[in-house]
């Protein structure tokens, strides 16, 4: 009786925490023990509730999801030796659409413990051209100036990316501790590297990398050139 009632906790603690369960030995289920653990914040300030991925560094292919719990606290159990990356969303207007941290893991015998995702954009916000512009393509002539507010935070570098609206990339500027940045028009991504870009709808966004190895993303910004 006592074995079926510890049983019956340890699915409600799994189910709750988003592992699986491991049978060994028809003794009841084992809650598999996380060896990679972190904490989503707001400002320094615990965020239960999110949803944090999993994902592979390249690809970006998600493996595993789970939630937060009240002390912002998350776990991953049974994660492979090699490079990895979790990403969080942010869920309050002051916040980065998304925040993510690379991580390399070389033991699965040995907790990988990460440093916190802060969702907190720090008044990160792109402010031009402001979203639903239209306006000519830009050419070496006629560039597109993009504009925006840095984070009120220490931070390494911003970078502006661009995207067709089916999600294509097609340019990315370089790193840069400025708030602004001229394109002329040129592609830099796949089959747009060299290319002018023509007219149609597409969406920008920022990122900003800190320097404890965070990088958090502003929500997309459409753009009409015609």
């Amino acid at each position: 009786m006592s074995q079926r009632i510890g049983a019956a906790l340890a699915c409600l603690l799994c189910v709750g925490s988003g592992c699986s369960v491991d049978v060994h030995d028809g003794m009841g289920p084992r809650v598999p023990v996380p060896n990679v653990s972190g904490r989503v914040t707001r400002a320094g300030q615990p965020v239960g509730g999110v949803d944090v991925e999993l994902r592979t560094l390249i690809g970006g292919e998600v493996v595993d999801s789970v939630s937060t719990a009240s002390d912002g606290t998350f776990g991953f159990a049974s994660v492979a030796v090699g490079d990895w990356e979790v990403k969080a969303p942010g869920e309050d207007p002051s916040d980065f659409d998304s925040v993510t941290r690379e991580f390399h893991l070389a033991r699965v015998d040995t907790l990988a413990d990460l440093a916190p995702l802060d969702l907190f954009a720090y008044g990160a916000v792109p402010t031009a051209p402001p979203e639903g512009t239209t306006m000519p393509p830009p050419n070496p002539f006629q560039p597109i100036i993009f504009r925006w507010t840095a984070p009120a935070h220490e931070y390494d570098w911003g970078r502006v990316y661009v995207y067709e609206a089916s999600g294509d990339a097609i340019w990315f500027s370089t790193r840069t501790g400025a708030d602004s940045v001229l394109w002329n028009g040129l592609g830099s991504e796949g089959e747009y590297e060299g290319r002018l870009v023509s007219a149609g709808e597409y969406v920008w966004r920022l990122k900003f990398g800190f320097p404890d190895g965070q990088e958090g993303r502003t929500a997309y910004q459409t753009l009409e050139l015609e």
